[in-house]
């Protein structure tokens, strides 16, 4: 089952498998940063506030350079009106842990408010998305922008204040099947048997926040206005109407063009149930082929990689642990 956009959900579960899919759903609005006919720099999603006598004013916001360790701060509220999250306070420092686990690998501060919200159907999903998207540049007439996750990290500019930055969407049926872990920074205990990890499934979640996320059309394979696209799917190309990541990195790290999901789930996901088409790729953090009951799944390079290339700032040790994972025959000519 696809919804159109803006949310895509796919759920796939396999009594063989015992499996979950975990999809993604893409951002809400868009802002940009231009300057306003008064000169001052603004932040707006009202593009005729960019334009002076007809002529936009926006300056292309260039990726930060820097590569310093990350700090972050999580805040976790909800909207559960029927009170379907049981402990709230374990629910949030799962979520807290997530989000240290891609901190060790990201550059820049922020404070990220994460709001938690229940819907009573029973479809059995988790989804998460960055509540806004910034532009970044043009490129070819495509007006390209970033997850406001990972722009909030790369600059330390919080525009939409108090508001959530990140929102996480489940339902009964989800919670039911995800078990908690009462450690989640140290992620020792077993997972309980016929459940799926909670910090598997948040530090996936929030893998969509921050760069795994976009608006083509895979019918079409073009943005759903043809003009907006998000910095991961500026790296997407099609070959036989399947999706695949072009960028450098992240070719350099798999060995060629990374197969997306396109059979399985969105194509925001690493690898697709075709044995044909980057089965193997079930490993990934971003995996949309199947989580497994009882399996704790991790960060790997490729992740990472697609990361890089979409433009999250990544640090110097990150980017190392990337290069220890390069092909051997591979040639990366890319900007770090």
């Amino acid at each position: 089952m696809r919804f159109s956009f803006p949310c895509r959900f796919l759920l796939i579960f396999s009594p063989l498998l015992l499996a979950i899919f975990i999809t993604s759903q893409s951002t809400a609005s868009q802002f940009i940063k231009c300057r306003d006919k008064n000169g001052n720099d603004i932040f707006t999603d009202d593009q005729q506030q960019c334009t002076v006598n007809g002529k936009p004013t926006q300056p292309a916001v260039e990726l930060a350079s820097n590569r310093t360790a990350a700090s972050l701060t999580f805040t976790v509220s909800y909207k559960d009106p029927q009170g379907l999250i049981k402990n709230k306070t374990l629910y949030a420092e799962n979520i807290k842990a997530a989000g240290k686990a891609w901190e060790q690998h990201l550059a820049g501060s922020a404070t990220i408010e994460i709001l938690v919200q229940v819907v009573h159907d029973n479809m059995g999903r988790h989804s998460a998305h960055s509540k806004r998207s910034y532009y970044v540049r043009t490129i070819a007439g495509k007006r390209i922008y970033e997850q406001g996750v990972a722009f909030e990290i790369r600059t330390g500019i919080d525009p939409n204040g108090a508001e959530p930055d990140l929102i996480i969407t489940t339902d009964r049926k989800a919670l039911d099947g995800m078990w908690l872990d009462e450690e989640p920074y140290q992620r020792l205990k077993p997972v309980a048997v016929g459940k799926i990890d909670s910090m598997s499934v948040f530090i996936h979640e929030l893998g969509h926040a921050l760069a795994f996320s976009g608006w083509l059309n895979i019918n079409t394979q073009s943005s759903t206005e043809n003009v907006n696209y998000s910095t991961y799917d500026n790296n997407i190309r099609f070959v036989n109407g399947n999706p695949y990541f072009t960028g450098p990195f992240a070719e350099a790290v798999y060995g060629g063009s990374v197969p997306l999901a396109f059979k399985s789930n969105s194509y925001a996901h690493i690898g697709d149930a075709d044995k044909h088409r980057g089965h193997a790729l079930e490993n990934t953090i971003m995996n949309g082929i199947a989580f497994y009951y009882s399996r704790r799944y991790n960060i790997t390079p490729l992740d990472l990689a697609i990361m890089h290339d979409s433009g999250v700032a990544l640090n110097s040790s990150s980017l190392a642990f990337i290069k220890r994972a390069f092909h051997k025959n591979a040639s990366v000519t890319a900007t770090e």
